[in-house]
């Protein structure tokens, strides 16, 4: 109930009776909570010894030797620095943030230069220079030459001819079709004028022959 509470790790245990030992997210959350308690262990002490401390030792001092260490109010601000497991799990976390940034980009170069600067590389300096560098022409990339300008004008030219081309030809399709829907109208007028013709014929002729055995009667 304690290490539930508290979120301690229990590295012992074997993985049939925790398996969250068994992948490396399980043990990532793990090590982040142990850090982030220690952490907060860490800002207590910070705050309620170490910086109580040195302003009382700044003090004594002054009363003492007061030639060296002249009376001057001076404003102290206590920072730890960050533990082995923090840097590691933090070196991961910014590795796993790489693998969901584009190559090359600005952010690219400042998740690497995080990951150098907490590194102990003897090289570490010459590295962060080289990045600052690349991450300078990331945000300003050079401009193209006079060809390459060329180029991207033909192509350009080349892709607002073939979208002109593709308007006219949708243009002359909707023509072709509002033509043909036109000359299926006229021809479906034409024949019902001709049906209504053929059928005032056949009356008139009907009408004709019932009138004759009139007459001759």
């Amino acid at each position: 109930m304690v290490e539930m509470g508290t979120g301690a790790v229990q590295a012992a245990a074997p993985i049939s009776q925790n398996a969250r030992n068994s992948t490396a997210s399980g043990i990532s959350m793990m090590v982040s909570a142990t850090i982030k308690r220690n952490k907060r262990s860490l800002q207590n002490i910070e705050r309620m010894f170490l910086d109580k401390w040195v302003r009382k030792s700044a003090w004594r001092y002054m009363q003492v030797d007061p030639d060296r260490f002249p009376m001057v109010d001076f404003d102290f601000v206590v920072n730890s620095t960050m533990g082995i497991m923090a840097r590691e799990l933090e070196t991961q976390q910014l590795v796993s943030l790489m693998n969901t940034t584009p190559p090359g980009s600005p952010a690219y170069w400042m998740i690497l230069r995080a990951i150098f600067e907490m590194s102990s590389i003897q090289n570490r300096d010459q590295m962060i220079g080289i990045i600052d560098q690349m991450m300078q022409q990331a945000m300003e990339p050079p401009k193209p030459s006079i060809e390459e300008q060329i180029k991207l004008r033909e192509i350009a030219a080349e892709e607002k001819r073939t979208m002109s081309d593709a308007a006219k030809k949708r243009t002359e399709s909707v023509k072709n079709l509002a033509q043909a829907d036109k000359l299926k109208s006229e021809a479906e007028s034409i024949a019902n004028v001709d049906i209504l013709e053929e059928k005032r014929f056949v009356a008139q002729l009907l009408g004709g022959m019932n009138e004759q055995p009139t007459q001759e009667r």
